[in-house]
């Protein structure tokens, strides 16, 4: 599973620290420092975090943590798995929740899908600021869908 530690124990949970108060996300993305990066930023923004290096681990640990996940926070383009197809697994197991994909790649066509699914779309790179308010917005149910 998650390359960074025990992938059954979130990234905040993993070195014995307590676990933070504001919401569990579930982060997957296939680069390794864009992910640690991502990982740290919203650990220091107050959120929980479970970590997966490609979409068939982020698709088992939503299977695994089902009801447990507030937010998922997913590349869109992996070699295995598409980030599209890791929402849909996630959402089966975590109805109701909201999605946030990432690409360095924002095609029109790819971005209107997204928002077509209720998802948000945020494009890489990003600013830390912009993380975190972004993920706040979406666990407090509103925030626009599209965020360059």
């Amino acid at each position: 599973m998650s390359r960074e530690g025990d992938p059954r124990r979130p990234a905040g949970e993993r070195g014995g620290e307590k676990q933070a108060q504001g919401g569990r996300i579930l982060v997957v993305d296939d680069e390794r420092m864009v992910r640690r990066v991502t990982v740290s930023i919203l650990q220091r923004a107050g959120f929980t975090v479970l970590d997966a290096g490609n979409g068939g681990e982020g698709m088992a640990l939503a299977r695994e943590h089902a009801g447990e996940i507030d937010l998922l926070f997913t590349d869109l383009s992996m070699p295995d798995v598409s980030g599209l197809d890791v929402a849909a697994e996630f959402l089966r197991h975590n109805p109701g929740r909201p999605v946030i994909y990432t690409s360095g790649y924002s095609d029109v066509e790819l971005v209107s899908r997204v928002e077509k699914k209720g998802g948000i779309f945020l494009e890489k790179p990003y600013e830390v600021r912009q993380l975190a308010q972004v993920v706040r917005s979406a666990l407090a149910g509103g925030g626009s869908r599209r965020e360059a």
